[in-house]
């Protein structure tokens, strides 16, 4: 009977290409972003499983006192494999191989243990069939892992994680490589599981078990990270619409200054002292020019946020042109408004205005109709790539961890109206796309 047997132990083999998987599986996403060509990434995967699966072999011949050195080479392997093949730090590498670890001792367990309740006692022990057997099992654990990280926000848990938190999970994966593993320690003493097939259900519970906790830990820190940012966006919500406010009074003075102009003309015509006359033109001329930054759209808190930003431009240089209907987005709310056109004219003016050569400061912003959908383009000069893995721009400026939330603000109000956003960079000219569908 089964509870009486000694099961075999898990073949090297299958360990060291649950292993192997294991570090392809979580790597996937950095190296689909690699310049490399696939075919040497394929040959690199190759090389260093040749080498997962050569030193598994190696381990399985060496004595009982040499089990965790072996260990460790082999922990040790899986880390190079990760750090190489994805190009990530070692500290974003010890994360992934903690993953990648507790993975592989779930699929070599759930596989064996499987094996031992099917085949095994049917006498079915064909190297073929128990290939095929184990690549099914591997195969479908592995696809389900692939959906879940599909479904999470690792790169933000990754960009945010420090030393500390990387210790922290390691020090659990010890403990649960521990645990799940007791029943082999304890199997010739009087503390035994009963037999070898509770060793292995056991250490299956234990793996995917920690698996989840892994998960948990990393879900709860994305979910804290996901607060903060929505905090801070509504900070700048807040932060444009007072703005504008401020915006809308200049405006309202800019008004008064056109309706006092015709009331100075009146003066200048009928004044006959020539140094009262010029020092009349000369405030004319100010006001002209405070006028001519005006910017009429036809949405009266889209021409208040583009006529200040255009006097801010105009104070620094920087040469700013405007073409836009804004009846477009009058179904958007006041504060959005402020925070969409706030935000994509402050990032392209924080890059503007670190441009040395005046005549290249320059940045555009078109509101236009195409089709049944409207779209927003804010482009901007820009000296180098701001990109970073093909995700959102870093923020340029010092205190990282409490700005660079304009775009993710922008994308946040783009969704919110059923629209997409797009960025790029070409010939030195970073561009802001906003599609969005018009009413009616």
């Amino acid at each position: 009977m089964m509870n009486e047997q000694v099961l075999p132990d898990i073949p090297r083999f299958y360990t060291a290409i649950a292993e192997v998987a294991s570090c392809v599986i979580f790597i996937w996403p950095f190296i689909t972003k690699r310049q490399a060509s696939w075919f040497r990434i394929l040959l690199m995967i190759l090389a260093f499983g040749s080498g997962q699966i050569l030193l598994q072999a190696l381990a399985g011949k060496l004595p009982i006192i040499l089990w965790i050195p072996g260990m460790l080479v082999n922990i040790v392997w899986m880390v190079l494999t990760i750090v190489t093949l994805s190009k990530v730090n070692y500290k974003i590498g010890l994360y992934l191989f903690s993953k990648a670890f507790i993975l592989s001792e779930f699929m070599a367990s759930i596989f064996w243990l499987l094996y031992c309740i099917t085949l095994y006692p049917a006498g079915i022990d064909s190297s073929f069939v128990v290939f095929i057997f184990g690549a099914c099992i591997y195969s479908i654990v592995l696809f389900q892992v692939f959906k879940i990280e599909k479904n999470t926000q690792d790169h933000k848990f990754l960009q945010y994680i420090d030393s500390k938190e990387v210790i922290i999970i390691n020090f659990l994966v010890i403990t649960i490589f521990g645990t799940s593993n007791s029943g082999f320690l304890l199997s010739n003493t009087n503390y035994n599981f009963g037999n070898t097939l509770a060793v292995f259900v056991i250490r299956s519970i234990v793996d995917i078990s920690g698996l989840c906790i892994i998960y948990l830990y990393n879900y709860v820190k994305i979910d804290n990270l996901n607060k903060q940012e929505l905090n801070l966006i509504n900070n700048l919500f807040n932060n444009q619409y007072l703005q504008y406010k401020t915006y809308a009074e200049n405006t309202q003075y800019i008004n008064r200054k056109a309706h006092d102009l015709k009331h100075q003309i009146d003066v200048i015509l009928s004044e006959q002292n020539i140094r009262k006359r010029e020092t009349y033109l000369a405030r004319i001329k100010r006001s002209i020019e405070e006028l001519g930054l005006k910017i009429e759209t036809g949405n009266a808190v889209l021409d208040t946020m583009l006529t200040q930003k255009n006097i801010h431009c105009k104070e620094n240089q920087i040469n700013l042109t405007c073409i836009a209907n804004g009846k477009l987005i009058n179904q958007f709310e006041v504060m959005d408004i402020c925070s969409l056109v706030g935000n994509a004219l402050d990032n392209a003016i924080e890059h503007v205005e670190k441009i040395e050569d005046e005549e290249k400061r320059l940045i555009t912003f078109k509101l236009a109709k195409k089709g049944k959908m409207g779209v927003m383009n804010v482009s901007n000069y820009c000296l180098e790539d701001i990109f970073l893995d093909g995700t959102l721009p870093e923020t340029s400026k010092v205190d990282k961890d409490n700005h660079g939330f304009g775009l993710k603000s922008i994308q946040y109000i783009v969704e919110k109206y059923d629209g997409n956003m797009h960025i790029d960079f070409s010939d030195n000219w970073f561009n802001l796309r906003i599609i969005f569908p018009l009413e009616g």
